[in-house]
């Protein structure tokens, strides 16, 4: 094996593009949080979001290997108002503790879908329901539907039919943003 002489390695590094202080060439995607020209938001696989109006924190996936979102919810129970239906279930800020602290919440129900049970064939019935929150910077009104997530790491999931048009996901980043809602 030869040997390299320094000045000569210093040269051939001398000579690479530097990009943001890596030795690779630039790169034309946008630093974390800033838009793209398309206006997406480059996020982590891994967000905090904050639900309102009662502002709790949770932890939710940026998952473009699911259609649809998805929230962890218990004690939920469909009724009539007058003459709509309706929805009313509860939020946990820790999924894994029924006895944490909770937040009951009644929404018009959107819809009832069919959602296929991971590594299964079976399938599972789902009410629907339109939900506000705050990720990174910015308040979205999205549909969700209610699952009891438990046995999952993260009590939101947020899938491609949100993410699209909207946010870029970088698998190797998490917790990127500070969540902060604007006022309103």
């Amino acid at each position: 094996m030869k040997s390299v002489h320094l000045p000569a390695l210093i040269l051939l590094f001398s000579l690479l593009p530097m990009a943001n202080g890596n030795l690779y060439a630039q790169s034309d995607s946008p630093d974390q949080g800033e838009p793209t020209a398309r206006g997406e938001v480059v996020l982590g696989w891994v967000q905090n979001i904050r639900l309102l109006p009662s502002r709790m924190l949770m932890k939710a996936k940026l998952d473009s290997g699911a259609k649809s979102n998805a929230i962890h919810a218990e004690d939920i129970e469909e009724y009539m108002e007058d003459g709509k239906e309706m929805v009313r279930f509860k939020i946990l800020k820790d999924h894994y503790d029924p006895g944490s602290e909770s937040v009951v919440i009644e929404r018009p129900l959107v819809r009832e879908v069919n959602i296929k049970i991971r590594n299964t064939d079976a399938r599972e019935s789902r009410l629907a329901v339109r939900l506000e929150f705050c990720l990174a910077g910015e308040i979205y009104n999205t549909v969700f539907t209610l699952a009891n997530r438990a046995n999952f790491n993260y009590p939101v999931l947020l899938g491609r039919d949100f993410l699209k048009n909207k946010i870029l996901v970088d698998s190797g980043q998490s917790f990127t943003h500070r969540v902060e809602c604007p006022r309103r």
